[in-house]
Order: structure tokens, then sequence, then C-alpha cells
């Protein structure tokens, strides 16, 4: 068995917060959910809009600094792949609130032991530019996990939750007619990546939903939570 990818221990008072698409708004609800002059954490569950070294990143670190947060983020669809390799981060360095998690590695939380893994498929990538605002390399990555994890951390999410349609709009469909079939597939690899590491909690972003589902799957209760655009919760709020 290969030994897991440590990338970092935070404590129970940690804060998820949702996509926010290169924004700033997300600030109030971190301001109504934390105590004032205290360092907190923030799990961002992707789509922060990393897309290149823009204004929006000095932007970021100043408001990070000022309300004393340090923000761990996930890879999302709407973010640029390259951020997440060793080169990337190096570019980030000088942007030391932002922390990035990279693919396949443990965050443990309150002593909770996740598996991180980002990525997803773009429903409206046709309208998109590549490696502009869009990036095929976009996809959650397949691969197999040797190790056992207590909950999943990603962006997109398993099939077997109601509320996580990818779209209803047909239109989406018809203009990319391989994107069903992709958006069906990249589900079920997270199905079987469920399966592999035995988890029981599942926290997620992707589908601008608040939304808290129990559902048996695999012989086992299995907890998920979607995070909306802009949503600040406690990590120990999760599921109240």
């Amino acid at each position: 068995m290969r030994p897991k990818k440590h990338y970092k221990e935070l404590d129970d008072d940690t804060l998820f917060l949702g996509d926010i698409h290169g924004r700033l708004s997300f600030i109030n609800n971190i301001r109504s959910s934390t105590r004032p002059t205290q360092e907190r954490d923030v799990v961002q569950v992707g789509d922060l809009n990393l897309f290149n070294l823009s204004k929006f990143l000095p932007d970021l670190q100043e408001v990070l600094e000022k309300e004393e947060l340090t923000m761990h983020v996930l890879r999302g669809n709407h973010d640029n792949p390259y951020f997440w390799t060793p080169a990337g981060i190096k570019d980030l360095v000088k942007y030391d609130r932002i922390k990035i998690i990279r693919d396949y590695t443990e965050l443990v939380i309150g002593g909770t032991s996740y598996l991180c893994v980002g990525g997803g498929i773009s429903v409206d990538r046709q309208v998109r530019t590549p490696h502009i605002d869009y990036w095929p390399e976009e996809k959650v990555v397949d691969k197999r996990v040797d190790n056992k994890y207590e909950g999943l951390i990603c962006h997109s999410a398993p099939s077997f939750f109601n509320k996580t349609t990818p779209t209803d709009d047909w239109s989406y469909y018809r203009r990319d007619p391989a994107l069903r079939f992709e958006l069906e597939l990249e589900r079920d690899v997270i199905d079987v990546l469920v399966k592999e590491i035995e988890c029981h909690t599942i926290i997620g972003g992707h589908y601008h939903n608040n939304a808290r589902e129990y559902r048996y799957f695999d012989g086992k209760e299995m907890k998920y939570r979607c995070l909306d655009i802009d949503e600040v919760c406690n990590y120990y709020n999760l599921f109240e």
C-alpha cells in the first residue's frame, strides 16, 4: 500500500466556502461566520476562477490578510490546472494566504481524514475559450487509491445524489453532443472512488446548491454536503 500524500492538518474551527467565481463578495459571509481578530483557515471547494496571475489574486490576498484568513483551494472546473502543478504553486508563492490543495492528497480536519480530489466538467465549455477561461484538462482525474479515508472533499459529486443534476438546460446537450455521456462518466468515476476509500462523508460545490443529503450506497449510509455560491459554513455545522 502506498503512503498517503498528506497536505495539512486543520482544526475543527475551519470554515468551508463554496464556488466564488472570481468575486470577493463572499467576504461578507465570512465576517458573519467568524470572530474578529482570529486567524482562521478556509477550505474553498473549487471554482476560485484562478485563470492567471491577474489583479484578482492581489485583491484576494489583501482581503485575506485583513481578515486574518488562510484559504486552501481545491481545483474546480473554472480553474487553470497549471496552478495545481509544482511550477504553478511556485508562481503563487508570494500570495501566502492562498494555498493549493493538490489532487489526491489528504487533508485532516479535527482529526478526520479526507481525500481531496478536484476538477469537473464545464457544461458551457462550448462557449468558452480554450486555455483562457476553459481547460480541456479540467476533468476529474481517474486514479486508483489504496488507502482508506473517512471523507471525500471533491468539486463535483457522485451519481447518487438527486440535487446534483448537472443542468436542466437541454441547450447545453444539443450544442455539445458528448456532454451528457461525459458528465455521467465523471460521476461514475467518483462513485468508484467513494467505494475504494470507504468513506461516509462527501463535501463539494460545483452545482450551486445548498444541499444536505443522506443516502445508502454500497451498503452504508452516506452524507453529502453541497455548498452554494459564496456560501460559508463552519466545518462542525456542515450537516446541521
